[in-house]
C-alpha cells in the first residue's frame, strides 16, 4: 500500500513500504488500499482481508507540540463505537429470511438469516474490528441487508468532531451499482455529499461531474462494476494527491473538508444481472441484497494541531469504559487550549485569538495579564487593534476589588496601597471616608498624584466640610448632609446677637450674647 502525507511545504512524501500510514501536519491522511475494480474474490470459507489491521507507523513523524503543530495518529473510528453505528435495513430482524449467495457468478448456495440465531445473525456491528488485528479468522461475519431493499443507509454518529481521511468497504456480495457518501459537521443537523459512485454516472447522477474538482463532489465508476461478485472493495479518499495539488493543507476549505461529526453511506441501486428482481419471483428475490464483510472509517480525533494524542472522556473514565484500539474523541490539549477538540483557548489564555497550530508554528494561546485578580479573560479584537496587535485580552470578573482590562485599577471606594505589589490580593484598600462629606459618594484619591499633591487614600471633602475623613462641617457651617453638594449649610446667626459667627455644627444653634435667645440669637430675653 502506498501512503501519502501532505506537509506544510506542500511536498508529498511517498512511502513505498507496505502497510504504512502517516498522519502528519493537518492530519490529511490520504492513504488507503489502492484497490481496483478487479479484486480477487474471497472464497466463501476464507476470512475477510485485514483492512483494520494495517499498522500505523507514522507516530515518529508527528512533530513535537513544543515546536509546532502536533497531530494524533490515525485509526479505525468504528472500533469501540458499536452503539454509534446504524443500518436502516438488516436481514432476519423481523423474521427469518431466506437468501442466496452467488460466490463466483456460477455457484449459488442458499441459507437463512435470523438475528435470533447467533450463527445466522448478520447485524451491522459485525463489520467492525473489535481492535486492531482482532478480526475473527475462524468464522464468517458480515452485515447483510434485507432482500430487495435497494435504498439502504449505514450511518456513523460520532461523539465529537473528528478528522476523516478515508473509507474502505469490503463487500460479500456485489458492490452497489449506485452509492452516495455524505458527511455532517453539526451532529446530523445538515449534510453534504462527499462523493458519488455509480456503474453509469451519466444515468444515475447525470448532473454530477465525473472528474475531480476542488471542494466539489464528483462521480466515479471504478468501484461499481458487477465484478467481482464477492470480495470487492470500495475505497474513498477524502484528499488524494490529484485533488489537493499545491493547495495549502491549512486552508479553511481543506480543514472543513476533512472534518466530520457524522458519516452516512447511502446504497441507492443494486446490481441484478439483468433479472427483474422486483417481480418477487422466489428464485430471483433472495439473490440481490447488500452485504459487507467489513468497513474501516480511517481518521483521528480533531485537535487542530494542539494535541498529539486523544484520551477517553470523563464519562468513559468514570464508567471504566475503555476499548483497545479505539480512537478517542477527547484531545489531550497543549498550547493552553481546551475543549474536546482544543477548539478554544483556556479561560485565562485569551490575550490573542485562538488559531490552529501549524508545522513550526505552535500558535499557543497566551496568558492574559490579570495580575492574579481574575480566573478568566476574553479576546477583544478592538483592544487588540488599539494595542497595535500586541494584546487583546480583557480580564473578566476581576476580584480583590480591582477593575480594568487587566484588573490593574482599584474599583470605586478603594485606593491602591503603594506598599504592596499589584499582584497582592490586598493591594486595593477601602477608602475610609465619610460619604456624607466627600465628593463622589465617599471615594478617595486612588493613586498618588505628585503634581496635584494628592496621596492615595486621601479623602476629597465637599466645599464646606473638613477632617481627614471629611466627617465634620467647617467653622461657620452645620448640618452635614449627604444630599447637599456643598456638604454643610452656613450658620444663620444674627450679627448683633452672637458672640462669634460659629454655630453648633450639628444643630446650627448660634452662640448668643447675654440676654439674647433664639436659634439665630435674634431675640431679647424677656424678664
Amino acid at each position: 500500500m502506498i501512503a501519502f502525507a501532505i506537509l506544510n511545504n506542500r511536498q508529498t512524501i511517498l512511502a513505498n513500504r507496505s502497510n504504512i500510514e502517516i498522519s502528519v501536519c493537518s492530519q490529511i491522511d490520504v492513504s488507503a488500499s489502492s484497490s481496483s475494480s478487479n479484486v480477487n474474490p474471497i472464497r466463501r470459507r476464507r476470512p475477510p482481508s485485514s483492512l483494520a489491521r494495517r499498522p500505523i507507523t507514522g507516530g515518529s513523524l508527528t512533530p513535537d507540540c513544543d515546536h509546532g503543530g502536533c497531530y494524533p495518529a490515525t485509526g479505525d473510528l468504528l472500533i469501540g463505537r458499536t452503539g454509534n453505528l446504524y443500518a436502516s435495513s438488516t436481514c432476519g430482524l423481523r423474521r427469518p429470511e431466506r437468501y442466496c449467495f452467488i460466490g463466483n457468478l456460477k455457484n449459488v448456495s442458499c441459507d437463512v438469516c435470523d438475528v435470533k440465531a447467533a450463527n445466522k445473525s448478520h447485524t451491522i456491528d459485525q463489520i467492525i474490528s473489535r481492535s486492531p488485528g482482532d478480526l475473527n479468522k475462524h468464522t464468517q461475519a458480515w452485515w447483510q441487508a434485507e432482500n430487495d431493499r435497494e435504498n439502504v443507509t449505514i450511518q456513523l454518529n460520532l461523539e465529537a468532531e473528528f478528522v476523516f481521511t478515508h473509507l474502505i468497504m469490503k463487500f460479500r456480495t456485489f458492490r452497489p451499482k449506485g452509492m452516495i457518501i455524505e458527511k455532517s459537521v453539526d451532529f446530523g443537523k445538515t449534510w453534504k455529499v462527499y462523493a458519488y459512485f455509480a456503474a453509469s454516472c451519466a444515468t444515475q447522477f447525470p448532473y454530477v461531474p465525473t472528474i475531480p474538482i476542488p471542494d466539489q463532489p464528483y462521480c466515479e465508476s471504478r468501484y461499481s462494476d458487477e465484478t467481482p461478485s464477492t470480495g470487492g472493495e470500495v475505497v474513498f479518499r477524502v484528499l488524494s494527491p490529484s485533488t489537493i495539488g499545491n493547495r495549502d493543507p491549512y486552508s479553511p476549505s481543506i480543514q472543513e473538508l476533512i472534518k466530520i461529526t457524522n458519516l452516512r453511506i447511502n446504497f441507492t441501486k443494486l446490481h441484478t444481472l439483468g433479472d427483474n428482481y422486483l417481480d418477487n419471483r422466489q428464485e430471483t428475490t433472495p439473490k440481490y441484497y447488500y452485504a459487507l464483510y467489513e468497513m474501516v472509517v480511517r481518521g483521528s480525533c480533531s485537535c487542530y494541531g494542539h494535541a498529539k494524542r486523544c484520551i477517553p472522556t470523563e464519562e468513559e473514565l468514570k464508567g471504566n469504559i475503555t476499548t483497545p484500539g479505539k480512537v478517542y474523541g477527547r484531545c489531550n490539549c497543549t498550547h493552553h487550549t481546551e475543549g474536546l477538540n482544543c477548539e478554544r483557548c483556556a479561560d485565562l489564555y485569551n490575550d490573542r485569538q485562538w488559531r490552529p497550530a501549524r508545522i513550526g508554528q505552535p500558535n499557543p494561546c497566551r496568558l492574559c495579564e490579570c495580575h492574579g485578580h481574575a480566573k478568566r479573560c476574553r479576546f477583544d479584537p478592538v483592544r487588540y487593534a488599539q494595542t497595535n496587535y500586541t494584546s487583546g485580552g480583557v480580564c473578566e470578573d476581576c476580584e480583590h476589588n480591582t477593575i480594568g482590562p487587566r484588573c490593574e485599577f482599584c474599583k470605586d471606594l478603594f485606593y491602591k496601597d503603594n506598599s504592596l505589589p499589584i499582584t497582592d490580593p490586598h493591594v486595593c484598600k477601602p477608602c475610609n471616608c465619610d460619604a456624607h462629606g466627600t465628593r463622589n459618594k465617599g471615594s478617595c484619591v486612588q493613586y498618588d498624584d505628585s503634581r496635584l499633591e494628592l496621596h492615595a487614600g486621601q479623602c476629597i471633602c465637599k466645599e464646606f466640610v473638613e477632617g481627614q475623613r471629611c466627617d465634620k462641617c467647617k467653622a461657620g457651617f452645620y448640618n452635614l448632609d449627604y444630599n447637599n453638594p456643598q456638604g454643610c449649610q452656613a450658620c444663620d446667626c444674627h450679627p448683633y446677637g452672637i458672640i462669634d459667627k460659629q454655630c453648633d455644627t450639628t444643630t446650627g444653634m448660634c452662640q448668643c450674647k447675654s440676654n439674647v435667645i433664639g436659634q439665630r440669637c435674634d431675640q431679647c430675653q424677656v424678664f
